[in-house]
């Protein structure tokens, strides 16, 4: 199963894989069983087909949205801090 990349915790070097998909392409959770690292999956619009296991941390639109809004001090998704319009 090809992800976008691998990240290693810097103290406990846990690893994670992380997966993003973008436009009307679905993130299947039955895809990404048993795997031994940690999962983040992004789907920019949610759409998430399956159960995920516990392991397995599916993340929202919106809440990357809150997520940049409250780490780069916008009120839109983030362009005015990065030097960019963003919707």
């Amino acid at each position: 199963m090809a992800y976008e990349f691998i990240a290693i915790h810097r103290e406990s070097f846990e690893r994670a894989v992380v997966q993003v998909k973008t436009g009307s392409t679905s993130i299947n959770f039955d895809a990404w069983r048993d795997r031994r690292e940690r999962l983040f999956l992004f789907q920019s619009n949610g759409l998430y087909e399956g159960q995920p296991e516990s392991d397995v941390i599916a993340l929202q639109p919106a809440e990357i949205k809150a997520f940049v809004q409250e780490n780069l001090g916008t009120d839109a998704g983030g362009g005015a801090a990065l030097g960019r319009d963003c919707p």
